[in-house]
């Protein structure tokens, strides 16, 4: 593992050297990169949106451009957590074991009180479902099925993250958005 963190240009040193540096910050991460394309950034940081759905700021800023206090959440394949908060507050959730599970994490993390650093100058490469090495598993994995263990893992981060008084608001919209999407669909016929 050392010889590709090295890889990653010394992103290893570079969290341990952010967590030194920024004390009152919890969890720390560095920006991902594809792996197959290593100047092509991959994600560097998530907003939730009315939904609790994470929307990847690449869309919408630069690297450069983006501000600590912008993100809900930071990407899970590459988390550097002090280990207070995980004592605190646990690790992953073992309902998800896929999908929305570093949102969750981070949500958690939140709402906790902790503060999250994107250490810009520490690259990641992230291979997307890399975990999912056999052909058979990730023939598991359609568009279908990552669809529903999206929305179902969704779904169970707003009903477990969300105060009672935002999820009276939100569910019924949720509900409602979702019905319309399944009959836009069938009306098109996918």
């Amino acid at each position: 593992i050392i010889g590709k963190l090295k890889i990653c240009n010394r992103c290893f040193e570079k969290l341990v050297k952010a967590a030194k540096e920024y004390s009152d910050y919890d969890l720390f991460s560095p920006v991902n990169y594809e792996l197959s394309n290593k100047n092509k950034i991959q994600q560097f940081g998530f907003k939730i949106d009315f939904f609790g759905f994470p929307c990847n700021l690449i869309h919408t800023k630069t690297l450069e451009e983006v501000k600590d206090d912008e993100f809900m959440c930071l990407p899970g394949g590459s988390l550097f957590i002090r280990k207070k908060v995980i004592d605190k507050i646990g690790l992953y959730d073992d309902d998800y074991f896929a999908f929305v599970d570093d949102t969750d994490l981070n949500w958690r993390i939140r709402i906790a009180g902790s503060k999250l650093k994107l250490v810009k100058d520490a690259k990641f490469y992230h291979q997307a479902y890399s975990g999912l090495s056999l052909k058979e598993e990730k023939f598991k994995y359609t568009t279908l099925r990552k669809r529903y263990l999206t929305e179902r893992h969704t779904l169970n981060a707003i009903l477990k993250n969300f105060q009672l008084y935002t999820l009276i608001f939100v569910v019924p919209f949720y509900f409602i958005a979702n019905i319309l999407e399944m009959v836009f669909f069938l009306v098109h016929g996918k």
